[in-house]
């Protein structure tokens, strides 16, 4: 039986347009469109015939783009990608002779190094000289690594919509206009 937004005439139930997915980690929302889904992968959908942008889950968005295959597969990667989340501090990370810990994640090499109570983190782009400073400190080592995994998965997000020159910080990479990466 419909649910929601399923049940109102004046919204539109074909004809969406899937813009983007997210993994809301820890946190949970209800979909938008049928109001009954608890959500932690959220699909964003826009119609020309709505204001605004509806959060939905993937079997909503999927009814809503008549897309079976684009939403599925990138939430299939979300998954993916938290899976890799929670298990990135526990693979084997190596020590550097100055003491840092390092490694490799999908081509970007990950350095923390501690300096008095607080972790630093640094990343060296691939194939190149060139290391992001995630300019972020925090005390606690774990905290470290999760934020250089999403840093890592930040920067090659940046990479696929526009090419990597050379930057100093994550925020340098990431608040790039289009016009500059032409």
């Amino acid at each position: 039986m419909a649910t929601g937004k399923w049940r109102e005439l004046e919204v539109p139930h074909k004809g969406w347009r899937w813009i983007d997915s997210v993994d809301l980690g820890k946190e949970r929302m209800v979909c938008e469109m049928c109001e009954s889904a608890t959500i932690r992968y959220v699909h964003y959908a826009e119609h020309d015939n709505w204001s605004g942008i509806l959060a939905v889950g993937c079997i909503c968005v999927e009814y809503m783009t008549e897309d079976y295959v684009g939403p599925r597969c990138s939430e299939k990667r979300l998954r993916r990608n938290a899976g890799r989340r929670a298990s990135f501090p526990k693979r084997r990370w190596k020590r550097s002779k100055k003491g840092n810990s390092h490694i490799d994640l999908d081509g970007y090499h990950v350095v923390l190094s501690q300096r008095g109570a607080l972790w630093h983190i640094l990343i060296n782009l691939p194939n190149t000289a060139e290391w992001v400073d995630i300019e972020k400190e925090v005390m606690d080592k774990q905290e470290a690594m999760m934020i250089a995994f999403d840093s890592v998965m930040q920067l090659i997000a940046a990479s696929s919509q526009k090419p990597v020159f050379k930057f100093h910080t994550i925020a340098d990479i990431l608040s790039l206009p289009d016009s500059e990466n032409k």
